[in-house]
């Protein structure tokens, strides 16, 4: 397994997460110390939290995110552009998750 990476976009979707009222965490370091999958991003969003996993336009789960997501039991969200984040934000408006 290679040491996790922040993929270039990340900085980008994390300013539109605060732009539209999103708490924002960067899980990167844990995701580094752990090698096991772990989610980029743990945002707060209308008093609820939810884990996203941050992708270039044309990246791909590993099989160590989709297996930590398995163990996890919850939602992590996938996102890879401004239009990404903000479709996520409205679902969950809605109360959709």
């Amino acid at each position: 397994m290679r040491a996790s990476r922040v993929d270039k976009n990340q900085a980008e979707l994390v300013e539109c997460f605060r732009t539209m009222g999103c708490s924002v965490l960067s899980l990167a370091q844990l995701g580094k110390l752990m090698k096991a999958g772990v989610p980029d991003l743990l945002i707060s969003y209308q008093k609820q939290c939810y884990l996203v996993e941050v992708k270039s336009e044309h990246g791909k789960l590993n099989t160590w995110q989709k297996e930590w997501a398995k163990r996890w039991g919850s939602p992590v969200y996938l996102v890879k552009t401004k239009q990404d984040c903000i479709a996520l934000l409205t679902k969950l408006r809605k109360g959709k998750p």
